[in-house]
């Protein structure tokens, strides 16, 4: 272990609220023969806005860690090398905890692989930073082919949006060869691959310098066919748009109040199963979406859940849009799922900041088994129901075997049950959720 600064430092900073975090949290070596690089780099950005420390990095002496900095100023990113001595043949899998002043509990970052061949590296120390470029150690090329799923053509003109942190982080073009190439940090990616004439697909990769070629194939959409020969046309003409509904903005700006102040605590789900097939991007980008429309008026705070509960996001208001999407895009995933003592705490805190005649909700993100219990949870939300805090749950991806858990609950909380699948439906969802609940008539 690297004791880097002492226990009281740690203690007097751990109640700066901020959040910050690692680009990506576990690295697979995948299969090691001799001469192979043992060595990965994990970057940490400090987007709390306030200069925090690197306390310690537990390790043992399988690992060597070196670190480029152990002052995070505000904005600025560190890098945390870790190399690993194998000592014999076969799979490992470690995890080293990384404690900062601001934080009370630590990072976990995982380092895993199956040793083929050991070499003399017992005991040697990380490679120095000394004229490393450390961008380019943390980058790739990165290939992706677009085919057909039944001929295996390649697509021509087929759209990757490349999400990250809930963001569209970068759009690719096939080219007629069905390829796009692009260069990449490496970390956890969600594609979203469209082209014309077939279905969406969604799928998330770990891009490293071992893996940095995808092939993704695209199914054509059966329907085209069936609404070219059977289809009521619709013109323009036939669609009625009520201009003045189309945002909670907008609206504040209008004589007649259409929707109420909102009060929403969301109860996120962040156990380890949400790291799984692009959930918490999709979770993010919805989120995201609802916090780009909030008005001043509107109070937001942030639950999360999983081993344990704990508030991310103290209540503030749709004013301080940076801090709450900031937020929103620092969620790690961890943990088991024990949803009970999280929706306590939420109610509590969606009571705590009541707006009497607004839309008072707690919003509940998960992708299963929330724990409902045999009545317990089913009284606390009847209780709050009663005292005018609703209830919606949002299924990310869910199975159908907890849907309808889902859909009981939200009854009782006299909210909606909210399915999430796609990264379009993720950016319409939520938004439509909180202006349903929040609509009022005009006076």
């Amino acid at each position: 272990m690297i004791r880097l600064l002492s226990i009281s430092l740690f203690i007097s900073f751990s109640t700066c609220f901020g959040q910050a975090g690692f680009k990506f949290l576990s690295y697979d070596f995948g299969e090691l023969y001799k001469g192979d690089k043992r060595y990965v780099d994990f970057s940490y950005k400090n987007t709390t806005g306030k200069k925090t420390f690197l306390l310690s990095v537990k390790n043992d002496r399988r690992t060597r860690i070196l670190t480029s900095s152990n002052t995070v100023l505000p904005d600025s990113t560190i890098i945390i090398r870790i190399k690993y001595n194998p000592q014999k043949k076969g799979k490992f899998n470690i995890t080293i905890p990384v404690y900062f002043s601001h934080l009370m509990e630590p990072h976990s970052l995982v380092i895993k692989g199956n040793v083929k061949e050991v070499d003399n590296s017992d005991g040697l120390d990380c490679p120095s930073f000394e004229n490393k470029d450390i961008e380019q150690e943390l980058s790739t090329p990165m290939i992706v082919k677009v085919l057909d799923k039944e001929t295996l053509a390649p697509i021509d003109d087929a759209e990757i949006k490349l999400i990250s942190r809930g963001l569209v982080f970068e759009k690719l073009k096939t080219n007629k060869k069905g390829k796009a190439e692009t260069k990449l940090r490496i970390g956890l990616y969600y594609f979203v691959t469209d082209a014309s004439n077939y279905n969406t697909n969604e799928e998330d990769h770990i891009i490293t310098k071992r893996n940095n070629e995808i092939t993704i194939l695209l199914e054509r959409d059966k329907r085209i066919e069936e609404i070219q020969t059977d289809t009521l046309l619709v013109t323009q003409e036939d669609i009625i748009i009520d201009d003045n509904i189309n945002s909670l903005d907008t609206l504040a700006t209008k004589k007649e109040t259409y929707f109420a102040p909102n009060n929403i605590v969301f109860l996120l789900d962040i156990s380890s199963s949400m790291n799984q097939k692009g959930k918490l991007d999709l979770l993010k980008s919805s989120m995201i979406e609802l916090a780009n429309e909030l008005r001043d008026v509107d109070k937001i705070t942030l639950v999360a859940y999983s081993t344990f509960s704990k508030v991310l996001l103290k209540t503030t208001t749709g004013s301080n849009k940076e801090e709450i999407i900031e937020t929103i895009q620092d969620l790690k995933a961890s943990g088991m799922t024990a949803g009970g003592e999280g929706m306590k705490l939420a109610y509590r805190l969606a009571k705590k900041n009541f707006i009497k005649d607004g839309n008072n909700q707690v919003i509940m993100a998960t992708d299963g088994d929330f724990n409902r219990g045999a009545t317990s949870i089913d009284r606390l939300v009847k209780k709050n129901t009663s005292k005018g805090i609703k209830l919606s749950v949002l299924g990310i991806k869910n199975k159908e075997i907890h849907a309808l858990d889902m859909k009981e609950i939200s009854a009782l909380g006299n909210g909606n049950y909210v399915y999430i699948d796609s990264y379009n439906i993720s950016k319409t969802a939520l938004i439509n959720e909180i202006r349903e609940q929040s609509l009022r008539e005009k006076h």
